[in-house]
């Protein structure tokens, strides 16, 4: 609790009455979420993800919510390693590693992709979150699959459908193609309504 500055906790743990500690562990975990800059060492940190265009400190209790780095980090306790532990993932960049990031340290569902799709075109953040999908199926992250289906499905269109599918079965996306499926007929509804 001390190295992590959660307050409230330690308040608790040094209270000797019997109540329960305030509720702040979203909003703590949310301010240290946000602390994951480049190049800003955090206390407890203890993993360094060293992106294309980022070296990110990380909390290993959090990147454990992934079974992949989850064993990743297992093997190297069983090897002994001691320090940082450092994870090249030169084939990924901050802004698709943020959303990840969201999603393992505060549970971030929706909110994860909050402000990604400023700058974008549609098809540029049709690309952003194909993308995140993809780190989503690296990292064994099945509920962030489906957020980001959820993402996708109303974004499907006549005019991209064929390239949704195509990428789905790049990404083998099975969920996704099913998905499209059911969906073609909705959109060739809504356009002879019209």
């Amino acid at each position: 609790a001390t190295s992590l500055s959660m307050t409230a906790l330690q308040e608790f743990l040094a209270s000797r009455l019997v109540k329960p500690p305030r509720q702040t562990l979203h909003p703590q975990l949310h301010e240290l979420f946000e602390g994951l800059l480049p190049q800003k060492p955090l206390p407890g940190a203890d993993v360094v993800l060293h992106l294309a265009d980022a070296d990110i400190t990380c909390h290993s209790i959090f990147l454990r919510r992934s079974p992949m780095l989850e064993s990743l980090l297992d093997w190297r306790a069983m090897r002994g390693d001691s320090g940082y532990i450092h994870i090249d993932m030169p084939h990924w960049t901050w802004p698709i590693m943020r959303v990840g990031l969201a999603f393992l340290y505060m549970d971030a569902d929706t909110a994860a992709f909050q402000g990604t799709d400023e700058d974008k075109s549609p098809d540029q953040f049709i690309d952003f979150v194909l993308d995140v999908l993809q780190l989503a199926d690296e990292l064994l992250l099945e509920k962030l699959q489906h957020i980001t289906y959820g993402f996708l499905s109303p974004r499907v269109k006549p005019t991209n459908v064929a390239a949704l599918l195509s990428d789905a079965l790049r990404l083998n996306a099975q969920d996704s193609d099913s998905y499209t499926h059911q969906k073609l007929p909705t959109i060739r509804v809504e356009e002879i309504s019209e």
